[in-house]
């Protein structure tokens, strides 16, 4: 899937109980929630891996568009939300 978030969109964090996450930064910058209450800038050319059970989530928190290419699986996915505290 490709990712186009606009400046000030989110991606709760979340995790999936049984699928993989994978993000491939390929234009911008965001911030990244490996873990709630945690914030690791990303920037193209950055792959983040989340395994299954592990939270993560990102804001588009900087003027421009950020563009990432997502690969998940097995499917399906499952969408386990996560508050960011």
């Amino acid at each position: 899937m490709v990712w186009c978030m606009y400046p000030g969109q989110t991606l709760p964090t979340h995790s999936h109980e049984q699928a993989d996450d994978i993000w491939i930064v390929i234009e911008g910058t965001a911030d990244y929630y490996p873990e709630c209450g945690e914030i690791v800038q990303i920037k193209a050319g950055d792959v983040i891996v989340a395994r299954a059970g592990e939270k993560h989530g990102m804001a588009n928190n900087s003027d421009e568009d950020f563009i990432m290419l997502g690969i998940a699986g097995p499917t399906p996915l499952g969408f386990i939300p996560h508050n960011n505290d």
